[in-house]
């Protein structure tokens, strides 16, 4: 029975230590797609260097929040939205650099 109840705990540690690594997949992605977005606005001289420095400065914020939703190994779904809110606020400041 003690075996039992050690293996448990063991399994139970393991499981809380992988639940711990939330990582947002999709955030990752969003991000990579928006740093093509900017080099290729800066390469054709549509965005400016002032401007895809600003757009980078909101890219951080989206950075942070998402650090603070992933440190406690949950990301409820206010924290989802929130960031996806903020991807979509820089997805339309790029896209108002580009064409303005």
């Amino acid at each position: 029975m003690k075996k039992l109840v050690g293996i448990f705990a063991i399994v139970m540690f393991a499981f809380t230590l992988s639940a711990q690594k939330c990582t947002l997949p999709k955030a990752k992605k969003v991000k990579k797609a928006q740093n093509v977005k900017i080099k290729r606005g800066v390469n054709h001289g549509t965005i400016t260097l002032a401007e895809a420095q600003r757009i980078k400065g909101n890219q951080r914020s989206v950075n942070r929040t998402v650090r603070k939703a992933t440190a406690d190994g949950v990301v409820t779904r206010k924290e989802k939205a929130v960031i996806a809110r903020k991807n979509h606020k820089v997805n339309r400041s790029i896209r108002r650099a580009k064409f303005n």
